[in-house]
């Protein structure tokens, strides 16, 4: 489905994806408009359109990005949006996650007429949730959740560090998104659900990655995008709701501690309550996303480490990527010359692919032998899957839904590159820090997965192209948002924040880019498997 567009000529230089949004088309924008992502790609249909940079002009049938173009001041335009260049209404956000220390939430006995409601927040780069407790029932009541606003200003936490260098302006922006634009309103819808106010809460726990805790402090991150990458602040933080909301409320704001710049409070929490930061044989958590981050418990201490994965995980940089939202394609199978699919949505037709459906798609293409181990398509697979396969201007195509299909998602030979790029900074961080310790992958008890990726992620289509490297599937147990969950053993519990503030002084943090080994392993693992 698309959605089409006449434009009258216009002078005024602005640019389309703003018109678009006021026209309540919201396009996607994860590279703060600086037409390097082609989220917001839009078809030209008659007329023309003008780059407001160098007023190059585009002409019918040319694919543009949005971000780039204005209208012409002579010429009308009609314009197409295909389906996956609007950021999605519903977002597909994990909720769930699994306590495994025996940290189990037992709440404070209130006394009668003590406020007996608090909130627990996971602020993530793309995704937020929002969870509302009954401390006297010791129940979840209600949970809410959606996407980040933040993501028109960038999909990755650089981007939005880069506008803020040396801009203040822009840091104050970025805060008043997150908190008044994105959180509020789903504290407040989670309130309603249950006929309470603002006023009935006794505190809200955030925890995020470090960058997300700068902004919901309003604190500048620019420390964090350059060397050496130094935080503010990396200790609890509190604030008043009215420094947090701009409301004048009697509730407390606390920011859960983070470790280092790209260790930040929601990898923290998932080490707490998975149960890593005091095991006493060797195990891991991953948290596969943007930023790789990973704790290890070495049997003999605790050290973490952030590998620099990307975006692609999430689809950005990808001719069909998506996020997991509604219309995207979130597992596949390929088997003898069929292809099936699972898309996210009752009913909802393919526009796109999100990060889990290219490690099926790998899984069995490495099955059927259907690509090389570097990522190229064979014969067998340009043969078998004629009515899919098509050559396109990067090389050999698969078209998920076949090639007749004019708007059909596709994965491409440079898709490929991308995705074993991302997949390899995981699998060598891995890698790296079992070296350093002396440790095998064998010898890991276990190996928790964090995150909504590896919630939705096959884990035998994981293993057998490499992310994992040298792990077994008995190895590994999905523990979901425990960002979220960390927030939520941190309600009303002095004694857990401390705790937290506890391990992240023991956490020894490795810069993979100064260890001599990870380049090596880096180049190693851009295979399909190792």
């Amino acid at each position: 489905m698309t959605i089409t567009f006449s434009f009258e000529p216009s002078s005024e230089k602005r640019r389309l994806t703003e018109i678009l949004a006021e026209l309540g088309v919201q396009l996607d924008t994860r590279c703060a408009e600086i037409g390097k992502c082609g989220g917001c790609s839009i078809d030209l249909l008659e007329g023309e359109l003008v780059n407001i940079h160098n007023g190059e002009i585009a002409t019918a049938k040319q694919r543009v990005y949005a971000c780039l173009f204005t209208l012409s001041a002579s010429k009308s335009a009609t314009i197409s949006v295909p389906e996956k260049s609007v950021i999605a209404k519903k977002s597909s956000v994990i909720s769930e996650f699994k306590i495994i220390s025996d940290r189990t939430q037992n709440f404070t006995d209130k006394e009668p007429g003590e406020k007996k409601y608090s909130i627990a927040i996971d602020v993530g780069t793309t995704t937020v949730a929002v969870m509302l407790v009954d401390m006297v029932l010791a129940e979840i009541i209600s949970i809410e959740t959606a996407f980040n606003e933040q993501i028109r200003y960038g999909d990755n936490v650089l981007t939005r560090i880069k506008l803020c260098q040396n801009n203040q302006d822009m840091v104050e922006k970025l805060k008043g998104v997150i908190m008044q634009e994105t959180l509020l309103p789903l504290i407040l819808k989670a309130l309603a659900s249950r006929e309470l106010e603002f006023a009935d809460i006794e505190e809200i726990v955030i925890a995020g990655n470090t960058t997300m805790q700068h902004f919901c402090a309003g604190v500048n991150p620019e420390t964090l995008g350059v060397a050496p990458f130094t935080p503010i602040f990396t200790h609890t933080r509190i604030l008043s709701c009215a420094e947090a909301f701009g409301i004048d409320a009697d509730v407390e704001v606390i920011l859960l501690p983070s470790v280092s710049a790209y260790l930040g409070a929601d990898v923290l929490a998932g080490a707490l309550i998975s149960g890593v930061s005091e095991a006493e044989k060797p195990t891991l958590i991953v948290d596969v996303g943007t930023n790789g981050e990973m704790i290890l418990n070495t049997g003999k201490g605790l050290a973490g480490c952030s590998t620099a994965a990307g975006p692609a995980f999430e689809g950005a940089g990808l001719s069909s990527g998506t996020r997991a939202a509604h219309g995207a394609v979130s597992h596949i199978n390929l088997c003898a010359g069929d292809v099936e699919l699972d898309v996210i949505g009752h009913g909802q037709k393919a526009v796109g692919i999100c990060g889990t459906a290219y490690f099926d798609f790998f899984a069995s293409a490495v099955r059927e032998g259907l690509l090389s181990m570097t990522g190229r398509f064979t014969e067998k697979f340009i043969m078998e899957y004629a009515a899919y396969v098509r050559s396109g201007v990067e090389g050999m195509e698969f078209c998920l839904t076949g090639v007749a299909e004019a708007d059909s998602p596709t994965i491409t030979e440079a898709d490929i590159s991308s995705l074993l790029q991302a997949k390899a900074a995981v699998a060598a961080g891995i890698e790296t820090m079992l070296n350093r310790y002396e440790l095998t992958a064998s010898e890991l008890e276990r190996v928790y997965l964090a995150g909504g990726f590896g919630m939705h992620l096959n884990i035998e289509s994981a293993l057998l192209c490499g992310l994992l490297p040298g792990i077994s599937i008995e190895q590994v147990e999905l523990v979901g948002n425990t960002s979220l969950g960390g927030a939520y053993v941190a309600i009303d519990k002095v004694e857990t924040i401390s705790c937290l503030e506890e391990i992240a002084g023991k956490i020894e943090v490795v810069e993979l880019n100064l260890d001599e080994d990870f380049e090596d392993l880096y180049i190693d693992n851009m295979l399909l498997s190792c």
